[in-house]
Formats: C-alpha cells, sequence, structure tokens
C-alpha cells in the first residue's frame, strides 16, 4: 500500500482519517501545522498528502504551493 501524509489542525480529524486509512494498509503519518507536514513531507516522501485547507499559520493551499514549488516533492499527489 502506499504512503499518506494527512495534515489537519484538529487532532480528532487527524486519528479518524489515520485509523482508516492504517487499517486499509496504508503507512500514515500526521501533522498538525504546514510547518510540520513540510518537514515530514521531505523526510517519508508520501505518495499522498490529503490537507485541511484552513489551518492557522500557513494553509493548505501554502503547503500544496511549497510541495508543488520543491523539485523533490512535486510528484506527490495533493
Amino acid at each position: 500500500m502506499g504512503t499518506i501524509l494527512v495534515v489537519d489542525d484538529e487532532p480528532m480529524i487527524l486519528s479518524v482519517v489515520e485509523q482508516c486509512l492504517a487499517r486499509d494498509g496504508h503507512r500514515v503519518f500526521t501533522a498538525t501545522n504546514g510547518a510540520r507536514a513540510l518537514s515530514l513531507a521531505r523526510r517519508v516522501n508520501p505518495d499522498l498528502a490529503i490537507l485541511d485547507i484552513n489551518m492557522p499559520g500557513m494553509s493548505g493551499l501554502d503547503v500544496c504551493q511549497q510541495l508543488r514549488e520543491d523539485p523533490t516533492l512535486c510528484r506527490i499527489l495533493v
């Protein structure tokens, strides 16, 4: 199965999504903010990133833009 990065500032949402994806055999990494998401993306190079759009500080759209601009991360599906 794939490696998935889930980003949301709500811990309960992260927990539910992580459990559902892990149950299907995916490796799941979670982050509660954009900076942590980018750090994790560089470390684990996920196949897919699921991003919350409305987060304090760096939005999911900001994270997506930075992923697209990074040659090592631009292939990640968002």
